[in-house]
C-alpha cells in the first residue's frame, strides 16, 4: 500500500535491472485494482537523484547545506535542546506514508515529547482535525462502513465530498446507486463526482451551516422527523426547534444561492429516506467561513430523522473518522507527562511562541511547514526567530531550504517495515530494500535521540516490529501481530461495528445526541447549532474583497509531499504551476482569460497562478487545489475553537480559520 490517505493496494517489486516496478493489487479488498498516478509514482522514490541521503548542516541560513554525519547532527540537537520547555515538535503528513490508520509515527513523536518534556503539536491541526469539534458536540463520531452504505443506504448525500479524496469509497457509493439509492451532491462547484449524482445543489462558499439549519427547520415544520428517536435518544429538541424558527427557506435562498423550492425538494428527499448516509467533506470544507459550525449543524440532521444507529444510516467514511470498534492501542504514554497542559495544540499558539522567542529548537518531521500553516507571512516571521530548526524528510522543500539548520535523511516506506490501516483491514508493508545512503527510520532516529538525552524508558521495544505490535495487538478481539499478518499474506480483517453507534449510547455527557450541549456552553461555545461567529480578524480583512477562496484535492497531488510533488517526475508534469479556477462572471469583471497569469491578493499577502475560467463555479467563488507553496499567504490563522473547549471535549487538535477572501488581477505580459 502506498498513498496516504486513500490507501490503494499495490504490488512493489525490485526488477532484474535494479529498478522498482509498481502494479495495482487486484485482490485488495479496498481498492480492487484501482491505482492513480500517485501510486504509480512510488517507483520514482527509488534512486531518485533528489533524495536526501546524508545528514546535512549549515552554520547560516544564507549558506548552502554541507554533508555532515549522524553523530555531529545528534550532538547539535542535544546542545540546542537543553531546556525541554523551549523545544517544539511538529509532524507533517510525510511521516504517515507507512503508518496511516495505525498512526504509530505520531504516537512515537508524542511519546518522545512526553519523556523529554518538550512541546508537541498534533498533525491534525492542518487537516482531518478540522470540523471535529462540531461532531464531538453533537455526539456523532462513529462512521458508517462503506460496505454498509453499499448494501443498505437509500439516500447518500455527498456534502462537500469528492471521489478524488475518497476513491476507495466511490465504488461502494456507485454500487448503491445501481441498487437504487439516490445520490445528492452539495458543493461549491460542479465536479466529476457531482456529474454522477441524481441531484446537484450548488451553494455559495461558507453557507453549508445555513443550509443544514434551514433543512432542519423545514423537516420540523413539515413533520418529517422521528419523534420517538428524538424523545428517547436526544436532548434539547424543543430549544433547537425554537432557535431555528428564523432559518426559513426564504432566508436560505438569500444566503446559500439555491431556491426555496430546491431547499424543499432536498428536505423531502432526506425526510422520506429510510436509511440515509452523509459523506462529509474533508478539511477543505471546514477551511473558511464554515469552520466547525457546518459539521455541528449537519451532524444534527441524522438524529432529527432517526437516521442513526441503524444499517446504512448516519455519517459515512471521512478522513480521521472510523467505525465503532476500530480503535487501536496508543503508545504515546500521555500519562507520563501532561504536555497538553503547556501545548494548546492551536496553530496560532505555536506561531505566537515563535514570535515571542519562546522556542529555541523546532523539530519538524515530514513537514513543509511553510505550505501547511495558515498565514504564511506571519509564520515566516516567526520561523526567523527560532534559533535552531531540524527537519527529518526525504527531499528538500521550500521550508527546509529557507529555515532548517540540520536535515536528517528519512526512509521511504519500501525501506522499512510498516503497518497501515483502512476502515476494516490492517495491512503489513514489508521492507523491500535496504535504506538508501545513510537514511534512517523514524523509530531508529527517535530511539537514538532518546539515548542521547538519557530517556531510558522511551523505548521498551528492541525493534520496529515490536513497537508496531504494541499498537496493533487487540487480545480481546483479533490479536493481530506482525507475525500473524505475514501468515495471512500481509492482511487481516478488523472486527468493526457494521452499524454506527449501534448501542445508541452516544459519546456525550448525557449519553444522548445533544442538540443543546451544556458542555459546549461551559466551554465558551454556542450550546445550539448556529451560524459561525464573526471572527475579529476576518471581519477586518474581508471588507475590501468579494471573492471567497475555496480549496480541494486532486488525484495527482500529495499536498506538500515530495517537495510538493516536484521531486517525482510523474507528478511534476501535473504539478507544474498552480491553477486558480474562476467563475466567468468574476473573470469578465477583471478582463481575465483562461491561461492568463494572475495575482490573487488580500491584506494577508499574495499568490500567483494561472487563470482557469470555469462554468462550474458560482460568481464570487474561486477554487484552487490546496498544498501549493505560498497559497497560505492568503489565509487567516486565527483560531476558531477556544483551547478550553479542546480540553473539555478531549480533542487532539485545534482549528484555525484558513479563511481567505480575495481580489484578483491580470498580470501584464511582460
Amino acid at each position: 500500500m502506498n498513498c496516504h490517505p486513500t490507501l490503494c493496494g499495490m504490488h512493489v517489486a525490485l526488477t532484474d535491472n535494479n529498478s522498482i516496478e509498481v502494479t495495482p493489487d487486484q485482490e485488495s479488498p479496498d481498492s480492487q485494482g484501482f491505482l492513480c498516478s500517485r501510486g504509480f509514482a512510488a517507483a520514482e522514490l527509488y534512486r531518485n537523484p533528489q533524495r536526501i541521503l546524508t545528514p546535512l548542516s549549515r552554520s547560516s541560513r544564507s549558506e548552502s547545506f554541507s554533508i555532515t554525519d549522524w553523530s555531529s547532527a545528534y550532538e547539535s540537537i542535544l546542545a540546542s535542546a537543553t531546556n525541554p520547555e523551549r523545544v517544539a515538535i511538529w509532524a507533517g503528513h510525510g511521516v504517515f506514508t507507512n503508518n496511516y490508520g495505525s498512526r504509530f509515527a505520531t504516537q512515537l513523536l508524542a511519546r518522545f515529547a512526553n519523556h523529554h518534556g518538550s512541546l508537541f503539536w498534533e498533525p491534525p491541526i492542518i487537516c482531518w482535525g478540522l470540523g471535529a469539534m462540531g461532531l464531538a458536540i453533537t455526539g456523532v463520531t462513529e462512521t458508517v462502513p462503506k460496505k454498509e452504505i453499499e448494501k443498505n443506504s437509500d439516500l447518500i448525500l455527498l456534502w462537500g465530498a469528492d471521489f478524488s479524496s475518497q476513491p476507495t469509497t466511490a465504488r461502494h457509493v456507485l454500487n448503491a446507486q445501481k441498487r437504487g439509492a439516490k445520490l445528492v451532491s452539495i458543493d461549491v462547484r460542479r465536479t466529476s463526482t457531482s456529474a454522477k449524482c441524481d441531484h446537484e445543489y450548488l451553494i455559495k462558499p461558507g453557507t453549508d451551516t445555513q443550509l443544514a439549519l434551514s433543512l432542519i427547520h423545514v423537516l420540523i415544520q413539515t413533520k418529517q422527523i422521528d419523534h420517538q428517536f428524538i424523545a428517547n435518544y436526544t436532548v434539547g429538541f424543543d430549544q433547537l426547534a425554537k432557535h431555528l424558527q428564523e432559518f426559513t427557506p426564504a432566508r436560505a435562498a438569500r444566503e446559500t444561492g439555491i431556491s426555496e423550492q430546491q431547499l424543499l425538494d432536498l428536505a423531502g428527499l432526506y425526510g422520506r429516506a429510510k436509511s440515509s448516509a452523509i459523506l462529509l467533506g474533508g478539511s477543505s470544507m471546514h477551511k473558511g467561513q464554515n469552520s466547525w459550525y457546518a459539521s455541528r449543524a449537519i451532524s444534527c440532521l441524522p438524529a432529527i430523522t432517526g437516521n442513526l444507529s441503524r444499517p446504512g444510516a448516519g455519517l459515512g467514511p471521512r478522513h480521521g473518522g472510523w467505525p465503532g470498534g476500530r480503535a487501536l492501542n496508543t503508545i504515546a504514554d500521555n500519562e507520563r507527562f501532561a504536555w497538553s497542559n503547556r501545548s494548546s495544540n492551536q496553530m496560532d499558539d505555536l506561531v505566537q511562541k515563535m514570535h515571542e522567542g519562546e522556542i529555541d529548537t523546532l523539530l519538524l518531521f515530514g513537514s513543509n511547514i511553510v505550505s501547511s500553516f495558515a498565514d504564511t507571512n506571519k509564520l515566516v516571521q516567526g520561523l526567523k526567530r527560532v534559533p535552531f530548526i531540524v527537519s527529518y524528510d526525504l527531499f528538500l522543500n521550500d521550508g527546509i531550504r529557507q529555515f532548517s539548520d540540520i536535515v536528517l535523511p528519512g526512509t521511504t516506506w519500501i525501506e522499512e517495515v510498516g503497518c497501515k490501516g483502512t476502515e476494516e483491514h490492517l495491512i503489513l508493508t514489508e521492507q523491500l530494500i535496504e535504506p538508501e545512503g545513510e537514511s534512517r527510520s523514524l523509530f531508529r532516529v527517535l530511539t537514538e535521540l532518546a539515548e542521547k538525552f538519557n530517556l531510558s524508558n522511551f523505548s521498551p521495544w528492541s525493534s520496529t516490529e515490536e513497537m508496531i505490535n504494541a499498537v496493533i495487538q487487540r487480545p480481546e478481539k483479533e490479536n493481530i501481530t506482525i507475525e500473524s499478518l505475514r501468515k495471512n499474506k500481509g492482511i487481516q480483517k478488523l472486527e468493526i461495528e457494521s452499524i454506527a453507534h449501534a448501542s445508541k449510547i452516544y459519546p456525550t455527557p448525557s449519553g444522548k445526541i445533544e442538540f443543546l450541549s451544556e458542555r459546549a456552553l461551559q466551554s465558551g461555545l454556542p450550546g445550539l447549532p448556529t451560524l459561525p461567529a464573526a471572527i475579529s480578524e476576518t471581519k477586518q480583512k474581508i471588507n475590501n474583497y468579494v471573492i471567497e477562496l475555496t480549496f480541494g484535492r486532486e488525484l495527482h497531488n500529495f499536498h506538500g509531499f515530495y517537495d510538493n510533488g516536484r521531486a517525482l517526475p510523474m507528478l511534476k508534469t501535473k504539478n507544474a504551476e498552480p491553477e486558480l479556477h474562476l467563475s466567468k462572471n468574476d473573470a469578465n469583471n477583471k478582463a481575465i482569460n483562461s491561461g492568463d497569469r494572475i495575482r490573487a491578493f488580500n491584506d494577508h499577502g499574495e499568490f500567483f497562478a494561472i487563470a482557469k475560467i470555469s462554468n462550474n463555479l458560482p460568481a464570487g467563488t474561486a477554487w484552487v487545489r490546496d498544498g501549493w507553496n505560498n497559497l497560505n499567504n492568503l489565509t487567516s490563522i486565527e483560531r476558531t475553537v477556544p483551547t478550553k473547549a479542546l480540553k473539555d471535549f478531549n480533542l487532539a487538535a485545534g482549528q484555525s480559520s484558513f479563511r481567505a477572501t480575495i481580489d484578483i488581477e491580470r498580470l501584464n505580459d511582460s
